[in-house]
């Protein structure tokens, strides 16, 4: 019998990864035609404290929000955003190509809508300070009964004066909440009737300044007076505002805190502390409020001298500075497995975080400057509590995957930030560089031991060798066949199948395997795979040495 050749091929079936020899982050070329990135909503308004998720659309993802100007929180991933303090806000979203994406946000007080006094007595032609909070500003204000003659409020300031006759009006304030504005009333009872009672606000709260965020230092008070010659004998409501212009109403109103206290005798004094926590305000500039002082008791019906303002107050924000003092893996550094990883939150700051959370985005890129590039995709996003000054905190992470491109140098980075921070300078941390190694099995070599009777055992050996950098964790599956043509068609049979151990890089190990030659005599092709399991063998390479050509003699019992 002529003895042919050994024929030897190898067969390689890469996996879809594999077959993406492109850079881990170039998915996408900069000639390719993408719609134009675009945010939802462009435009809204909401009131303080309340949630909004805006989305990203076009451009080239993935997308990072931020907040450009003005105060909130917002999940850098996700979009989600916190509205924390009343005023404008310019929410970015930018994609892998930098291009960015703007919405205008307004945020507004908390709260229905109210208006305050929400009921008073007033002499005729006397005056009184309509002031509204909540809602969704601006504000009308209007007097749509008209019982003391001829009543006039500013639509604008809310500045009322009643008419030359006894009556009662209504005073109504309108927001601008759409499609529906809400509106509410107070009633005005103007009398002719003589009281001797006469509140005033002596002493309005010193011009000072505050750090937002932060308790309304203690000694922060007016002084009421009762400068009639007639004690009063009703209680005394009084509210506190913090308005942003000083022109009350006009850019709107929070009212920072409100109480009643007790009727004062004539010519008595109160001192009434103002409590409570300066709205946080925006960083670094800090922000310019403006506070106003109310006053309404009904059996003072000199209403004139009842409001008092505006006092400068000068917010600053609070010494809170956010950095990363670590970021880093334990291993194991091999492409396409897990990454175990961690990271240190320390602020610097002397002042404790006046914002709940920080929140924090993590990134692996092959770029080593601590600055989010282009290319590094982020991999986990959360939020932490605030640390008091000082203090660090080790947030949990989730378990991630390395690139399954090997090598690298690959960094690990972590952004935070908070609406809060006053250095934004040091918000984003870099670990030292990693390089990941990778398996890569393949079969060198396939023996077949003497004795080719068709029917009749089958017995060889092949060479299974790791040509990657790291050592195999999972096992080597593999499968001898007999096919009739060089590759893996129809009229294959399985000669054997088994697994083999993980193997560490460079080193061949020789697999033996056995079965029977198939019972019609002639060409044969034996052929060799190996599958190694698991995620982290890249390439994920089946590899096969094949084909091993065979003249199977006939059995000589069945000739």
């Amino acid at each position: 019998m002529k003895r042919l050749p050994r024929l030897l091929a190898v067969l390689h079936v890469l996996s879809l990864l594999s077959c993406k020899q492109a850079s881990f982050y170039g998915a996408l070329g900069d000639n390719v035609h993408v719609v134009p990135l675009a945010i939802a909503p462009s435009a809204a308004s909401v009131a303080i404290g309340s949630n909004l998720t805006f989305t990203a659309s076009g451009g080239v993802p993935p997308y990072t929000f931020s907040i450009a100007s003005g105060m909130g929180s917002i999940n850098t991933t996700s979009g989600a955003f916190s509205a924390t303090t009343v005023g404008a806000i310019t929410v970015q979203v930018r994609d892998r190509k930098n291009t960015t994406s703007r919405a205008m946000l307004t945020v507004t007080p908390t709260g229905p809508l109210a208006i305050n006094p929400a009921a008073v007595s007033v002499n005729i032609n006397g005056t009184i300070q309509f002031i509204a909070s909540g809602g969704t500003p601006p504000y009308t204000f209007s007097i749509p009964v008209k019982g003391s003659g001829a009543p006039t409020i500013n639509p604008a300031t809310g500045l009322y004066q009643s008419g030359f006759s006894a009556g009662a009006d209504t005073v109504t304030v309108t927001d601008s909440a759409a499609p529906t504005p809400a509106t509410v009333s107070s009633t005005v009872t103007v009398t002719t009737a003589a009281s001797n009672v006469d509140y005033t606000v002596q002493s309005p709260p010193p011009p000072s300044g505050g750090v937002g965020g932060m308790p309304i230092p203690a000694g922060y008070s007016f002084v009421v007076r009762n400068q009639g010659v007639a004690a009063g004998s009703q209680p005394l409501s009084w509210w506190v505002y913090l308005s942003n212009s000083p022109s009350i109403n006009s850019a709107g109103t929070l009212l920072l805190v409100n109480n009643v206290a007790g009727a004062l005798p004539a010519g008595g004094t109160l001192t009434i502390p103002i409590t409570g926590s300066w709205p946080i305000v925006p960083v670094p500039a800090g922000a310019t409020k403006y506070l106003f002082v109310q006053l309404s008791a009904t059996d003072d019906l000199n209403s004139a001298n009842n409001f008092a303002g505006p006092v400068t107050i000068t917010l600053t924000p609070p010494n809170v500075d956010y950095t990363v003092t670590t970021v880093s893996s334990p291993g194991p550094y091999v492409a396409g497995s897990t990454l175990g990883w961690g990271f240190t939150l320390h602020n610097n700051g002397t002042d404790a975080g006046v914002s709940p959370t920080v929140q924090w985005t993590a990134y692996v890129s092959t770029d080593p400057t601590a600055t989010i590039d282009a290319g590094a995709k982020a991999i986990d996003s959360g939020t932490t509590p605030a640390l008091a000054p000082g203090a660090s905190s080790s947030p949990a992470t989730d378990v991630e995957t390395w690139p399954t491109a090997p090598g690298g140098p690959y960094y690990l980075k972590v952004s935070v930030s908070s609406p809060d921070d006053v250095n934004t300078t040091n918000n984003v941390a870099v670990s030292v560089p990693y390089t990941t190694t990778f398996v890569d099995y393949t079969i060198t070599a396939v023996n077949v031991l003497p004795g080719t009777i068709a029917g009749q055992t089958l017995s060889g050996n092949f060479d299974l060798k790791n040509i990657g950098t790291g050592t195999g964790s999972q096992p080597v599956s593999w499968t001898a066949y007999v096919s009739p043509t060089p590759t893996l068609g129809a009229g294959v049979v399985v000669l054997a199948s088994s697994t083999a151990a993980a193997q560490p890089p460079g080193i061949p190990i020789t697999i033996p395997f056995s079965g029977l030659w198939p019972k019609t005599a002639g060409l044969w092709y034996l052929i060799v795979t190996e599958n190694a399991g698991g995620t982290i063998q890249f390439p994920a390479t089946i590899s096969s040495r094949a084909p091993e050509l065979r003249q199977i003699r006939p059995n000589p019992i069945t000739r």
